[in-house]
């Protein structure tokens, strides 16, 4: 028998991801990312071109998800898409994504990205496995 780490260190966690209160379904990864442009200045004669100040830009978030497809849903279907649209070409209307972390006592934790609009899609087909995966990129408008 394998001997066992003498630790107390727990990882106890779970998430509930839903589109427009719909729970999504399994995901194999959900990613939000924030990135911000920051400028930096730089003095006239400044030696060495030493930076005086960063200022921050505004901050763009997106959110990346992965499915794999099962049972013909796909990711756009999950996502609360009518099952007709095919692309994201397609779609119009923005939905808000809600991020529920369950703690173990019981409390949570909710983020709502809203007005969130697909700008990438792709479906993975790789040789020597049964899985389809797909992955949507939103672009966020807001957070709350």
């Amino acid at each position: 028998m394998p001997d066992v780490p003498n630790t107390r260190a727990t990882v106890e966690y779970a998430y509930t991801i839903k589109a427009n209160g719909k729970k999504v379904g399994t995901l194999q990864r959900f990613n939000p990312t924030s990135t911000r442009a920051v400028q930096r200045l730089r003095g006239i004669q400044n030696t060495g071109g030493r930076v005086i100040e960063i200022v921050p830009g505004t901050t763009d978030t997106s959110i990346t998800l992965d499915k794999v497809t099962l049972h013909r849903e796909s990711l756009i279907a999950a996502l609360g898409y009518d099952v007709s649209v095919k692309d994201i070409q397609d779609i119009r209307d923005p939905i808000d994504i809600e991020e529920v972390e369950h703690h173990p006592d019981g409390t949570r934790t909710t983020r709502v990205f809203g007005q969130c609009v697909p700008s990438q899609w792709s479906k993975t087909i790789a040789v020597g496995t049964v899985f389809v995966t797909e992955s949507v990129t939103v672009q966020v408008s807001h957070i709350r």
